[in-house]
């Protein structure tokens, strides 16, 4: 093989890994906006169920 062969599977390679971690990146990143939107709805329901419970109380 040449040098120029070796030159381009070098940069292939290199951009093949450059590519995974990217896409780790986003999937990393997609599962943390996920688990924020749970958190906040488990909080909006816990929050709904206190004014529930309040209200039944007050009856």
């Amino acid at each position: 093989m040449t040098l120029a062969m070796f030159v381009l599977i070098a940069v292939l390679v290199v951009l093949a890994v450059i590519t995974c971690v990217f896409l780790v990146a986003l999937e990393l990143h997609r599962a943390a906006a996920t688990r924020a939107m749970a958190e906040r709805r488990l909080l909006e329901t816990k929050l709904e169920l206190r004014r529930l419970r309040k209200e039944l109380a007050a009856k």
